[in-house]
């Protein structure tokens, strides 16, 4: 098996655990999704900087997809190249970049109110404001 073009697909849960940690990367540095295309991901780097986060979740892939001789680089390489299959990123040569419908998803996992004011502007406010005008709440009531 060629490590560089191996791939796993992960559960839901994990995958977006995974695209939330990518998220707080790439939110450090970019607040929008206007560079998506300008920053990557490197998985030796990536490892490197969130081993403690992602140790339990390599090791679990690692058992289900027995893949008992890869290092943890490997691993998240491989992971990455099944989101690459499911559209979240596009894969570079060495590096890997967050797609339209990647960036999407990890800031639905990541942040729900700027996800809803972002894409979905009209129910967010719609929300909002039948939060303020709730009369269960009580902050005023029509009529009086």
């Amino acid at each position: 098996m060629n490590p560089r073009d191996d791939s796993v697909n992960i559960a839901d849960v994990k995958l977006n655990q995974l695209l939330k940690l990518m998220y707080k990367q790439y939110n450090k540095r970019h607040k929008t999704c206007a560079q998506i295309g300008s920053y990557g991901f490197i998985p030796m780097k990536f490892v490197k900087d969130n081993h403690s986060v992602l140790s339990e979740l390599i090791n679990d892939q690692r058992a289900l997809s027995r893949l008992d001789g890869y290092t943890d680089e490997l691993m998240v390489h491989t992971i990455f190249n099944g989101m690459v299959k499911n559209n979240f990123l596009v894969r570079d040569r060495c590096s890997y970049y967050f797609t339209e419908s990647g960036y999407k998803q990890a800031l639905k996992s990541s942040n729900k109110f700027k996800y809803l004011n972002s894409y979905h502007t009209a129910t967010f406010w719609g929300i909002i404001i039948a939060i303020v005008g709730s009369p269960i709440l009580g902050w005023f009531t029509l009529g009086e």
